[in-house]
């Protein structure tokens, strides 16, 4: 890895980071090159923003330019401007500039109608199996109550970091709605295991060996959709579907979760390319959560394998205007 990626990485990797000095440190700095997209999907495991991978790319792109003699101190034609430098911008219009930019970057790893996903992770039968793989992107903690839970750095980086919201969007498969994440572990921490929010720790990741396309809570209301990440103490029974606390959902359907728990995006805007873009404020999820009725009977067994059906498909090509494509699961 280059010594810029590095020390980069490294200023990333510290609690209390400052995401602006990051942004200013990727546009400034002389010594990174060679961001390709590897190097930027491994910085964008550690949690940085999508503004921060847009001031990135786009120093990258001025250097490269520069390199080819093509001018000197002058933008090139559509490399990118960081949001803390572009202040004639709106916040509207640099949030929407961002996305398009941030889509384009992260293409070639969720293409827009993918016809197979792939998942090569063996069977696991012991969560140890997780620690050596998670701990780049994370720490591992003793939690009380829970004994040894990671702490993806995404939580440290950005308190408003949130599972299955950053980095990631929803394929309807033949194991019904799965979560596509564009994080190098996000095929352990959103298909195995639960999450959960603490005080101290922001969320933590508890592993467990049953997979799933996803293990999420659903609601839906005429405008919105909206999941949650299932907490410890719901478990999945094959045959049965999920019970919490050892008895059947119908008796306790909120299953320890309350409206701060949900991710909601308008019900139009379910298959955007990175949800986080269009999630709604967290200080409207009260509102939005009163309005909306829990999914009950998600989670299914069909042919030894996990169906989550989530919010009917029909529904979703209703808000969306677009039909839902069936992608194919192989493991």
């Amino acid at each position: 890895m280059k010594n810029g990626i590095a020390t980069l990485m490294i200023l990333a990797s510290f609690a209390g980071c400052i995401p602006a000095q990051t942004a200013q440190f990727a546009s400034n700095s002389p010594v990174i090159d060679s961001v390709d997209a590897q190097n930027l999907r491994l910085i964008r495991d550690l949690g940085l923003t999508p503004e921060e991978l847009v001031a990135i790319a786009g120093a990258e792109r001025e250097r490269r330019h520069a390199a080819r003699g093509q001018g000197s101190g002058v933008r090139s034609q559509g490399s990118a401007i960081p949001a803390h430098q572009c202040g004639n911008c709106s916040a509207a219009s640099r949030t929407a500039t961002t996305q398009q930019q941030v889509v384009a970057l992260d293409q070639h790893h969720a293409p827009e109608a993918p016809t197979t996903i792939v998942v090569s992770t063996p069977a696991i039968h012991d969560v140890s199996i997780f620690h050596s793989a998670l701990a780049p992107y994370g720490s591992w903690i003793n939690l009380p109550n829970h004994g040894m839970v990671w702490q993806p750095t995404a939580t440290v980086m950005h308190r408003s970091w949130r599972p299955y919201c950053d980095g990631g969007r929803w394929v309807w498969t033949d194991h019904g709605w799965y979560w596509k994440s564009s994080y190098s572990w996000g095929w352990a921490a959103f298909h195995y295991g639960r999450w959960l929010r603490t005080e101290h720790h922001r969320w933590v990741w508890i592993p467990d060996v049953t997979w799933g396309p996803a293990w999420v809570s659903w609601r839906y209301s005429s405008h919105h959709a909206g999941w949650a990440p299932l907490t410890p103490k719901a478990r999945y029974r094959a045959g049965i579907g999920l019970v919490f606390s050892g008895s059947d959902i119908s008796i306790d359907f909120r299953m320890g979760l309350s409206d701060n728990h949900y991710v909601f995006v308008p019900a139009a805007q379910f298959l955007a390319m990175d949800l986080s873009f269009v999630a709604v404020p967290v200080a409207h999820s009260p509102r939005i959560y009163r309005q909306s009725t829990v999914l009950r009977r998600c989670y299914a067994t069909r042919n030894s394998r996990v169906i989550n059906s989530g919010v009917p498909t029909h529904m979703i090509t209703r808000a969306t205007g677009r039909n839902v494509t069936t992608s194919r699961v192989l493991r």
